[in-house]
């Protein structure tokens, strides 16, 4: 699919997660921007919660992860596993669902404490009214191996 097809939350969240994987971390205007992003959605703590789960996730992982450039209008489909985490965890009772999506990128320590920020990150784009669309498993089972332009599993310093 493509980016600009998707609902605007889901947008806002590729947006976000894209510009993050890109930004050296010491760029302070990054966090400027990305919070009133998310305040402007209505959201603004949902920015805490997505800049710890991507610290966690990027701390953790051990293979590349497909965030695209954030001028790109392919979603990845690891932007895909993203969306369908947050998309789970805005369901209740389905946790379970969340931990077997990113139970490819992160160990099962790292998979407890990034799924905590998730789940605020999930619920605050709830309460703001951001319901995500829940995600087709077959488009999650695509190997990321399958795209180009792969970020390194590092943020560029």
């Amino acid at each position: 699919m493509l980016f600009n097809r998707l609902p605007f939350c889901e947008q806002l969240l590729i947006w976000a997660v894209r510009k993050w994987a890109e930004t050296p971390e010491d760029d302070s205007n990054l966090h400027k921007t990305l919070q009133t992003a998310f305040r402007l959605a209505k959201a603004p703590e949902a920015y805490v919660a997505l800049d710890g789960f991507l610290t966690v996730l990027f701390a953790t992982t051990m293979q590349t992860i497909d965030f695209r450039s954030h001028k790109s209008q392919e979603v990845s489909a690891d932007e895909y596993r993203f969306l369908a985490v947050v998309a789970a965890l805005q369901l209740s009772d389905n946790r379970k669902a969340a931990e077997t999506l990113v139970a490819a990128w992160m160990p099962p320590a790292a998979q407890r404490i990034g799924l905590e920020q998730c789940e605020l990150l999930s619920r605050d784009l709830a309460l703001a009214n951001h319901r995500l669309s829940p995600r087709e498993g077959g488009v999650l089972a695509m190997s990321t191996s399958n795209f180009k332009h792969q970020f390194s599993t590092r943020r560029q310093t």
